[in-house]
């Protein structure tokens, strides 16, 4: 079975290049010369080349913008691309006037070169233009987790807009807890205490909850606000009980904390989580 990620590319993928063929100008078959295959590149990556046929010379046009998206239909032609053509190509695809477009043919292109080259696609992708790119996050840093996960989220931490550091936080405890939870708990101790942490620990506890019930407690109980801590000490509780039931009450007695004070807590008002919060 395909990655979640890889099926989702090839979907985002096949999206854009329908939309560059639908758009393909009638009566101008020389307009697409090469696309979709990594012999025809130099058509795209070049001004303007001259050809031979039959008796007359002529200069094939340069490709227009939307052009791009035959390229990143076919993976080989991105990896046949040097360093040079790729930024070139990053290039073109922000001269786009789209601004959700624009971004999704970053995403897309930085997706495939980072199946080839990890730390070029992130070299790349912060020579993007200042300011969130949530889809380039998403698509060169989430399937990295899987191999890199300190390095991915670095990476989507500098990508995200800092509106939405709450979700990316989330993405990547939920992510990581599968591979380490150890490691990704020793990562949250890093944050700045405050919302955002909150919503990530809350998904890492229970995440973790049934790899380390005891260290996934502990963190729950460090939620700041009331609401959002016993809902999560309830979570991993309830889970740990399942398992060893006087374990369980034994450490949620440790934490000073009773099933009445939880229930109550949860009556409390909580935070409205951000779109892609976990919320089960």
């Amino acid at each position: 079975m395909k990655p979640k990620h890889s099926i989702l590319a090839a979907v985002l993928l096949v999206i854009l290049a329908s939309g560059y063929w639908f758009g393909w100008r009638k009566g101008d078959p020389e307009a697409g010369a090469g696309f979709g295959s990594a012999n025809g590149l130099s058509a795209w990556s070049a001004n303007g080349v001259e050809d031979k046929d039959g008796s007359r010379t002529r200069r094939t046009r340069p490709a227009d913008l939307s052009a791009y998206k035959g390229v990143l239909s076919d993976p080989e032609a991105i990896a046949a691309m040097d360093d040079d053509a790729r930024l070139r190509l990053l290039e073109e695809i922000g001269k786009l006037g789209n601004a959700s477009e624009r971004e999704k043919g970053w995403a897309a292109l930085l997706h495939l070169i980072a199946s080839l080259d990890p730390d070029q696609a992130i070299e790349l992708a912060h020579k993007l233009p200042p300011g969130g790119h949530a889809e380039v996050a998403k698509w060169v840093g989430m399937p990295l987790m899987h191999t890199q996960p300190a390095k991915a989220a670095a990476f989507m931490i500098d990508m995200a807009d800092p509106k939405d550091l709450g979700s990316t936080y989330t993405d990547i405890a939920s992510t990581w807890v599968d591979r380490d939870a150890k490691a990704t708990g020793e990562w949250l101790s890093t944050l700045p205490k405050g919302p955002d942490l909150d919503r990530a620990s809350r998904a890492y506890s229970i995440k973790a909850a049934n790899q380390d019930p005891a260290g996934a407690l502990e963190w729950a109980a460090s939620l700041g606000n009331e609401s959002l801590r016993a809902e999560s000490l309830m979570v991993v509780y309830q889970t740990w009980k399942k398992e060893d039931p006087a374990a369980a009450e034994a450490a949620l007695k440790a934490l000073g904390l009773t099933m009445e004070q939880l229930n109550a807590d949860l009556k409390k008002p909580r935070p409205k989580l951000n779109s892609g919060d976990d919320d089960d």
